[in-house]
């Protein structure tokens, strides 16, 4: 009963939120990025560099909620 209305509070702030003030920061030209942003070899040397702490901590909280599962299961 209350989805609806829910959905439809949503909807009213999504479209607040598109065609408010916070599309006039966005200009045509974009961000100035440098030519290799976003390359995996960038990507896995952050990971391994500086974020290996919260990298590894989401990898042992992965593992131990598969394990959790796994038994839930049993």
């Amino acid at each position: 009963m209350l989805a609806p209305l829910f959905g439809a509070i949503l909807f009213v702030e999504l479209c607040m939120a598109t065609l408010g003030a916070g599309l006039q920061a966005i200009d045509s030209e974009g961000a100035s990025l440098g030519a290799n942003y976003g390359e995996p070899s960038q990507i896995g040397r952050l990971l391994l560099t500086k974020f290996l702490l919260p990298f590894e901590l989401a990898s042992f909280l992965l593992l131990v909620l598969i394990g959790l599962i796994r038994l839930a299961h049993a």
